[in-house]
């Protein structure tokens, strides 16, 4: 058998040698190889399927699941993907990052700058050099960004918080921002020179308020990246809007830290996304971005309809073992009224005259009443800005000479007290729906509420300051079993009080509006009219503890409804407001006048009464009572007594 095998075999090579078919041979192998070394392996293939589903990959190009079941990445930028389809496509994109990444020739614009593609995403290259060391990358020369990496010098990061700013709209809910931590976050001096990381929207100076919440809404800005010195930020919101500012070092390693920088400049220089002022804002792409080097935290965000800035505060410190600091900067108007609240009756006079002018500042031989005399200057420097007076331009630049050539020097260092009574992180979830019982002179009946935010008098102090109010879309209906009939009780589309204590340091009035569709209870009527309340006036904190509230404001009310003589109302709005925080309870009583001017033959005028309480009972839930009163029109006698009693879970 074996004979006749070798015997067939020498006869087809002499049979081929014959026919001259050794070339054709020899090319048929070629031919082969060539097509093998060209056609990747099926394990390369389902490797780079693989590595396309990682979470640090999908994080990198920010993919998330869309309307329709595939990947669609927030970034909006054509020049942050490679693929055609890359925004769409992991794999595909992928494939074209390893494809640039070995190009030598792979140069691409920016700034008028040529960069190679490694060079622009040195995080991705990272990656993905690690994931394919079977690919031979050749590192390419990247000159500006390993200078602006070494610059950098990034030993820790850290996420800043501003607290709320009530006199811009939209700074309500706070503002945050990460930090490149060069130098110890606890060296107030030398944090300055660390550089905070923002993302926000490119808005035209044009662009008046209504524009600006218009476009916000629907997204018709591009949000970018910034890298600015944090003295910048510090002069931005602890002095110019005299914000606090929370911050939250992570304890990350350094090879996460360089990752992330690394990250971040890709996102500086290759990106934007369309911003939105519900999810795509601030304080959600940030902690999108975090989700590079810990793809566990986007798991605790759970809402998706809108991201406030103090759930991304609460977001990070749900995390076990990730915030390892927690420091506060306080602002300049807190620091302004330490200092003057630390000083000695006598100094208190001192700084009193300094204030009038009656003492020369060579003359005042307290360092510390001028000391403080130099810092209410600079506060009123930077809240009036361009409109600070000449004058006391001149008052202050004496001042700081004087101050700089007193032998001693004013030691005292305001500060801002982490404590669990007001760490922003945890404050009170936003929304809240409830549920409960009404009872008035017609009877009891269900109680149903819901808000979607954001804050009131009766919600846990804890994080904000005490009192102040945003309410948001506040809606109340109450459900008649007898009669089987779901009516509408209110439905307040805002309501915003800002609440300043008012003194000789900051005489700020406080100021408040309101709108939305509430029942004419001054005609003893079931219907509905549309009111808008605008209104400013005096506040007062009082108590040892800051928790004792007294505020006269005034303002103007509209309302329109049918039922009235000309179909609308125009006058005035008078309003005393007291509230109490106490530990145990929340409080608020409130009275209004209201007038009608605009009707000369019968004066028409009524009077309401408000009066809340609220006792938190667990984590998200509370038990609140209230009792309302009014006038009919044209009296003050107060009447029809409603009570109601709601039992509500925040969200």
């Amino acid at each position: 058998m074996l004979k006749m095998q070798l015997r067939a075999i020498l006869t087809f090579q002499k049979n081929a040698l014959s026919f001259n078919l050794v070339p054709l041979i020899c090319f048929f192998f070629l031919l082969a190889s060539s097509l093998e070394a060209k056609l990747a392996p099926r394990e390369n293939i389902f490797k780079k399927e693989s590595i396309s589903k990682k979470e640090t990959w999908r994080r990198l190009l920010y993919y998330k699941p869309s309307l329709w079941g595939g990947p669609k990445s927030l970034v909006d930028a054509p020049e942050f993907f490679f693929a055609k389809d890359g925004k769409y496509n992991s794999l595909s994109e992928l494939k074209a990052n390893i494809k640039a990444f070995k190009n030598p020739k792979a140069f691409l614009t920016r700034v008028n700058n040529q960069f190679h593609a490694q060079c622009l995403f040195p995080a991705r290259y990272q990656f993905l050099k690690t994931h394919f060391k079977e690919e031979g990358f050749i590192d390419q020369n990247c000159p500006q960004f390993n200078n602006w990496f070494k610059s950098l010098n990034t030993k820790s990061i850290s996420m800043v918080y501003s607290s709320s700013y009530a006199n811009n709209p939209a700074s309500m809910f706070g503002h945050t921002m990460l930090k490149f931590n060069q130098y110890p976050i606890h060296d107030k001096s030398k944090d300055m020179m660390n550089y905070a990381v923002t993302f926000s929207a490119q808005v035209p100076d044009e662009d008046l308020s209504f524009a600006f919440a218009f476009k916000g809404l629907l997204g018709f800005y591009n949000g970018t990246f910034s890298l600015t010195p944090y003295y910048t930020k510090i002069n931005e919101y602890n002095n110019l809007e005299s914000r606090d500012l929370w911050e939250y070092e992570f304890d990350f390693s350094q090879e996460e830290v360089d990752f992330f920088v690394k990250h971040i400049w890709e996102m500086y220089a290759n990106s934007y996304l369309d911003y939105y002022f519900t999810d795509e804002n601030c304080s959600s792409v940030l902690f999108e971005s975090l989700g590079v080097i810990r793809p566990n935290l986007l798991k605790h965000k759970k809402n998706l309809v809108y991201v406030l800035p103090t759930e991304i505060i609460k977001y990070l410190n749900n995390e076990p073992g990730l915030v390892k600091k927690r420091i506060a900067r306080p602002s300049l108007r807190r620091s302004l009224v330490q200092k003057y609240n630390r000083l000695a009756s006598t100094k208190k006079d001192h700084f009193k005259e300094l204030l009038k002018g009656v003492k020369d500042y060579k003359d005042e031989e307290y360092t510390e009443s001028l000391s403080t005399f130099v810092t209410y200057l600079n506060y009123q420097k930077n809240k009036y800005k361009h409109k600070f007076p000449k004058k006391d331009k001149i008052k202050y630049r004496k001042a700081l000479i004087a101050l700089a050539q007193k032998d001693e020097i004013d030691s005292f260092k305001p500060n801002l007290t982490v404590t669990k009574k007001n760490r922003p992180d945890l404050y009170h979830l936003p929304s809240y729906v409830g549920i409960g019982a009404f009872q008035s002179e017609t009877g009891v009946k269900s109680l149903i509420s819901a808000k979607f935010g954001y804050h009131d008098f009766l919600d846990d102090s804890i994080g904000p300051e005490s009192f102040n109010q945003l309410d948001l879309f506040h809606f109340t209906g109450l459900y008649d079993f007898k009669n089987k009939k779901l009516e509408l009780e209110k439905a307040e589309l805002y309501n915003l009080k800002s609440i300043y204590d008012y003194n000789f340091l900051d005489p700020q009035l406080s100021w408040y509006v309101n709108g939305g569709v509430y029942k004419i209870r001054e005609l003893n009527l079931n219907d509905h009219k549309f009111e808008f309340n605008l209104g400013v006036g005096f506040s007062k904190i009082l108590g040892e503890n800051k928790n004792i509230l007294l505020s006269f404001l005034g303002g103007l009310n509209m309302e329109l409804s049918e039922h009235f003589e000309k179909g609308y109302k125009v006058g005035p709005n008078l309003e005393f407001l007291t509230s109490f925080d106490f530990n145990f309870v929340r409080s608020f009583l409130k009275y209004n006048v209201k007038a009608d001017l605009l009707k000369k033959k019968t004066k028409s005028y009524y009077s309401t009464l408000e009066l809340g309480l609220s006792k938190k009972f667990k984590t998200h839930n509370q038990i609140r009572y209230f009792i309302e009163s009014n006038s009919q029109n044209r009296s003050f006698k107060l009447d029809d007594f409603r009570h109601y009693v709601n039992i509500i879970h925040q969200f």
